[in-house]
């Protein structure tokens, strides 16, 4: 008898809430300088941003912008947009 396997599509909110769930106090993003946040305190921090986003009546159709160097906040973006049910394309400048 054979099993099928699980599937369940990912998303980068899904990707998240999973390793939140799975591991809570493993580092999620670390930088260059040393600082660290572990992916419990990471998926909080875009939970944040993400209901900042729905209260101030972001909806459908609406462009969020953003401008932030690469390193936590960018990646917190790419997080919260779509936790709040905004479509998500990074763009990055050109120099």
């Amino acid at each position: 008898m054979t099993t099928e396997p699980e599937v369940v599509p990912l998303s980068p909110v899904s990707f998240l809430d999973r390793a939140a769930d799975v591991f809570p106090e493993k580092a999620a993003v670390t930088t260059a300088s040393g600082w660290t946040q572990s992916y419990s305190e990471f998926r909080a921090e875009a939970e944040r941003v993400a209901e900042r986003l729905r209260r101030a009546s972001v909806g459908r159709g609406d462009t969020v912008a953003v401008l932030a160097r690469n390193g936590p906040d960018a990646l917190r973006m790419h997080y919260a947009v779509p936790g709040a049910k905004q479509p998500w394309s990074r763009r990055r400048p050109r120099r």
